[in-house]
């Protein structure tokens, strides 16, 4: 019974450092104009597209919203830049297909205490590989089944190999932007 009340106690304590508020000031406004940018331009710029997933790193971007701005910015920057990106491809936007970027940003977002209060490579390096097998290897996987004929089994195995690189690629840049002077310009104005 101890046990539980003590593990009660840090839940409630963990939910209280995530920040839930989908009310932002103009400086997270802008923030959020701005990794829905970047994540816009490392998706359809910067990557190497195979027949069944994209190699990039644009998924760090939304996970720093997450990070920065909590799990409702992260899905929404997210959802904004998938849905920007594939109009700008000249492809329609697919419900199915959106929900693993804000999955990425809604994780993320929850996840943040941890990010926050670890400087350890090995634990960014861990919590991005289960965000990224969530969203981009099972529910990305998923949502492809009903567009190609290939089953769903296999899609995980091709979509998990290709998600190693990106995985190595989103913990470098979350760890660089997040242990950058950014992150410490960001805390300190939104404190003002």
């Amino acid at each position: 019974m101890e046990k539980t009340n003590e593990f009660q106690k840090k839940f409630k304590a963990f939910l209280k450092e995530i920040k839930w508020s989908p009310i932002w000031s103009p400086l997270d406004l802008a923030l959020i104009g701005l990794l829905t940018a970047a994540t816009i331009v490392a998706s359809n710029f910067l990557t190497i597209s195979t027949p069944i997933s994209k190699i990039n790193f644009s998924n760090a971007f939304i996970m720093l919203a997450g990070i920065w701005l909590g799990p409702v910015a992260g899905a929404f920057v997210g959802g904004i830049a998938d849905v920007l990106g594939c109009v700008l491809e000249g492809n329609v936007p697919l419900p199915q297909m959106v929900i693993a970027p804000v999955m990425v940003g809604v994780l993320s977002g929850l996840m943040a205490p941890i990010f926050k209060k670890s400087k350890n490579l090995l634990v960014y390096a861990g919590l991005i590989t289960v965000i990224t097998l969530i969203t981009t290897v099972l529910i990305g996987s998923w949502a492809l089944t009903s567009f190609v004929s290939t089953p769903f089994s296999a899609l995980v195995k091709v979509r998990a190999g290709q998600a190693v690189i990106n995985i190595v690629l989103h913990t470098l840049v979350v760890n660089a932007l997040y242990r950058s002077q950014i992150t410490n310009m960001l805390i300190n104005a939104r404190r003002r």
